[in-house]
C-alpha cells in the first residue's frame, strides 16, 4: 500500500493496492476497504476499469449485508452510472439496486414476497364482519379498510392470507416454495507469504446429507486464481470434476429441473490454485457457495467435461492450437467456460450438429476476468463434434507446454451439461 501512496505510476503499484484492498476484506475491515477502492478507482480507473467496477459492486454489496440500504442502493447507481459493463453485468446490478428498493419500500412480506401493508401477514381484513365469509369462498382481493378483523376464522380453518400492495384474503392453496438462498458448501483458509504461488492446495471433506445444487458460485478474495471440484472415492482416486472457476467467475444458475447432485458420504475435493504477488503476507478463505433445491424436483443431473488439447508446445511469439471432441453420448450444453492461463489472448469454441458448425464462443481472453458464460441449451448427439481453438502470446525465451501453474498453459471450453456420461475429459 505504501508502494501505491508514493509511487502511483509504478507498475507493481496497482497491484501493490488491490492487494492491500484484499488483506483488509479478509480482515473484515469494511471502511479500510471502502477508502482504498476509492483511491484504487480514482488512480487506476481510467486503465483498469473492470477491476474498478468490480470494487465498487464489492462495496456495495457490503453495504447491502450490513443493512445499510439507502447507501446500497446509492452506491449501486453510482456503480451504473460511472462504470461501463457488459449488458448481463447491468442487468445484475439493476436487480441488485431493484430489490433493494422493493425491501425499502416494503418491509413486511406476505405470501409469496407480495406486500402486506396495514395488515400482519396472518391477518384477514374486511370491509365488513359480514363480509369474511363471502370473501374466503370467492377468494376475492378486499381492500383493508372498514377493520372487521377475522384472524381466528383464518387460523382455525388453517388458511394463509394472501397479499398484494394492501390488500389481503385468504387462500387454501399450499405454501409457495422459498426462494433458495446462498449456503457455503465447502471453503478452506490459506496463508501466503509474500511472493508464494500453491498450484494444487487441496482440501478433504464428506458430504453430510444428499444435495441438488440448483446455482453455484465461487468464494474467491484476491489471490485465488482458480478453484476445481472434484467428487471421488477414498484418497480421491480417479476424481470427477465437477466445478471449475478463474479469476472474475460469476455464478451459475442451472435450467430448471436440473441440478448437480451429491451423495451423502461422497468425498469432496477442493483444489485451490492460490498466488500471492505482492511483499506483503496475505490471507483469505476461499471456497464454494450453492443454492439448494429439493433433490425430488431434479429430472436430470449436471456435470461438466473439459474438450480441449493438451498436447501443444508453444514457441515464444503468437502461437495457435486447436483440438476437436467427439461426443459419444447424447447429452445438452447450456454454458461454457472458457480457461487459459496468463498468455492466452483468444478462446474460440465451434460446435458442430448435424454437419452443421456453430460458433459457440469467440471472444478475447483475459486471465483476469475468466467468465462463466449461459447460452441457449443446445442438444448434442453421438458424432457431433466440439472444437476448441486457443491462442496465446508466449513473451518469454521458452517453449511453454500444458500445465496447472500460471507459468504453464491449457486451453479447454469446459462445457457444462446434462445428463452425466461419466466422461471428463475430450482431446
Amino acid at each position: 500500500m505504501r508502494l501505491a501512496e508514493r509511487y502511483p505510476a509504478e507498475r507493481e503499484a496497482a497491484d501493490a493496492l488491490w492487494n492491500a484492498i484484499g488483506l483488509s476484506a479478509g480482515l473484515g475491515d469494511d471502511d479500510q476497504v471502502a477508502a482504498l477502492a476509492a483511491r484504487y478507482q480514482h488512480t487506476y480507473g481510467a486503465k483498469r476499469p473492470d477491476d474498478a467496477r468490480q470494487l465498487a459492486v464489492y462495496v456495495a454489496a457490503r453495504q447491502a449485508e450490513r443493512g445499510d440500504v439507502d447507501g446500497a442502493i446509492a452506491a449501486y447507481g453510482a456503480v451504473l452510472e460511472r462504470w461501463k459493463a457488459t449488458p448481463a453485468q447491468r442487468a445484475a446490478l439493476m436487480v441488485a439496486r431493484a430489490e433493494l428498493q422493493w425491501q425499502r419500500a416494503c418491509p413486511v412480506r406476505g405470501a409469496a414476497g407480495l406486500c402486506v401493508r396495514g395488515a400482519d401477514p396472518l391477518t384477514v381484513v374486511a370491509r365488513r364482519a359480514t363480509d369474511a365469509t363471502d370473501a374466503r369462498a370467492s377468494g376475492r382481493l378486499i381492500p383493508p379498510t372498514g377493520a372487521a378483523i377475522v384472524a381466528g376464522h383464518a387460523l382455525h380453518h388453517r388458511v394463509r392470507p394472501r397479499a398484494h400492495l394492501g390488500l389481503v384474503a385468504c387462500t387454501d392453496d399450499p405454501a409457495p416454495t422459498p426462494e433458495p438462498t446462498w449456503e457455503s458448501l465447502v471453503t478452506a483458509s490459506w496463508t501466503l507469504a509474500p511472493g508464494q504461488e500453491k498450484t494444487s492446495d487441496l482440501s478433504i471433506s464428506t458430504v453430510t446429507e444428499d444435495t441438488a445444487i440448483a446455482a453455484i458460485r465461487p468464494l474467491s478474495p484476491i489471490g485465488t486464481h482458480h478453484t476445481l471440484l472434484a467428487k471421488g472415492d477414498a484418497g480421491l482416486t480417479g476424481t470427477n470434476i465437477v466445478y471449475a472457476s478463474g479469476v472474475g467467475t460469476s455464478e451459475l444458475v442451472f435450467p430448471p429441473g436440473t441440478a448437480m447432485k451429491l451423495t451423502a458420504g461422497e468425498l469432496l475435493g477442493l483444489q485451490l490454485h492460490i498466488y500471492n504477488n505482492s511483499d506483503q503476507p496475505l490471507t483469505g478463505m476461499s471456497g464454494i457457495e450453492v443454492k439448494k433445491v429439493d433433490p425430488a424436483l431434479v429430472e436430470h443431473e449436471v456435470d461438466l467435461f473439459l474438450p480441449g488439447p493438451r498436447d501443444f508446445a508453444i514457441a515464444p511469439g503468437v502461437a495457435t492450437a486447436s483440438g476437436t471432441c467427439t461426443v459419444t453420448s447424447a447429452q445438452t450444453v447450456f454454458a461454457v467456460f472458457p480457461h487459459m492461463h496468463q498468455y492466452g489472448t483468444h478462446l474460440k469454441t465451434t460446435i458442430t450438429t448435424g454437419g452443421t458448425p456453430h460458433v459457440l464462443y469467440d471472444d478475447a481472453y483475459s486471465f483476469e476476468h475468466q467468465k462463466i458464460v449461459p447460452f441457449t441449451p443446445i442438444q448434442l448427439a453421438p458424432g457431433d463434434t466440439i472444437q476448441t481453438e486457443c491462442t496465446w502470446n508466449n513473451t518469454t525465451a521458452d517453449t511453454i507446454g500444458y500445465g496447472e501453474s500460471s507459468n504453464t498453459e491449457m486451453c479447454y471450453s469446459i462445457l457444462f451439461r446434462y445428463p452425466d456420461d461419466g466422461q471428463e475429459f475430450c482431446d
